[in-house]
């Protein structure tokens, strides 16, 4: 994990790290190449070079996980501020979303993507989705030996305290992000386009679907209950080609599945 820290930090002079590993070879550069890929993309539309933006949203986003690595390992328990200060950025969305809003159209200019605004908006849709995990993944984390902010605030709680006591308090902290997200796209003079405040909430519905009643990302049986008929029917054709994939194949049913969700 450190060395990948290391490339990604480093990102085009990654060349004097090098890899310790073909793994972290093969992540690197899925990594490297998509943002790069994504970024000239982006450049048409946004008129300026973005990548340094995507370059910083991986390196938080592996240094938060390193972090949280480094905790599973050595047995710390964090604060809970210090937990979703790693445990926002390792939820993924950083370089997911705010890479995909250079593609929808308006400008974003660099005083816009640094705004307060642009960034509370990103903060309260990442609580959101990493609060939503945790209250279904804590049992498995648990057995996992890994931190999660039900079983951190369930160990801070004084003696008695009941697992059901801090899941509401967990949700509690979700609708609360959840109604300041709101309000920040609703706002009537803001600085963020319109479409972009659109895809942070989207973002967030998407989100709450997958989690509001199991972990939907980690169960197959309850993403083919929550798809739409359309796209069981890519993920169906996946699974019947599972044996002999190739990339056109594949490509064309993620298309697929990015039109009919």
């Amino acid at each position: 994990m450190e060395n990948l820290v290391k490339l990604v930090e480093m990102w085009d002079a990654h060349n004097r790290v090098g890899f310790c590993s073909e793994r972290v070879e093969i992540v690197f550069r899925a990594i490297y190449d998509t943002s790069n890929h994504l970024a000239a993309k982006a450049a048409a539309v946004q008129k300026r070079n973005i990548i340094h933006h995507l370059a910083e949203l991986w390196a938080n986003t592996v240094r938060a996980m390193m972090a949280e690595a480094n905790w599973a390992m050595t047995g710390h328990l964090p604060t809970f501020e210090e937990y979703m200060a790693a445990g926002e950025p390792s939820f993924g969305l950083g370089p997911i979303v705010l890479a995909s809003l250079y593609l929808v159209g308006p400008e974003l200019p660099e005083d816009v993507v640094t705004s307060q605004e642009y960034n509370e908006m990103f903060r309260h849709m990442n609580v959101c989705g990493r609060l939503l995990n945790d209250l279904q993944s804590y049992e498995r984390e648990k057995e996992q030996g890994k931190v999660n902010s039900v079983l951190l605030l369930l160990a801070l709680e004084e003696e008695g305290g009941s697992i059901e006591a801090v899941k509401r308090e967990v949700r509690r902290a979700i609708e609360a992000s959840r109604i300041q997200l709101l309000r920040l796209v609703l706002r009537n003079e803001s600085e963020v386009p319109w479409p972009c405040r659109q895809v942070f909430w989207n973002i967030c519905k998407v989100v709450h679907q997958f989690y509001v009643h199991v972990d939907g990302y980690a169960s197959a049986k309850q993403m083919m209950h929550s798809c739409t008929p359309g796209t069981r029917w890519c993920i169906t054709r996946c699974r019947s080609h599972a044996r002999r994939p190739t990339y056109n194949k594949f490509s064309q049913l993620s298309l697929g599945v990015g039109v009919h969700c």
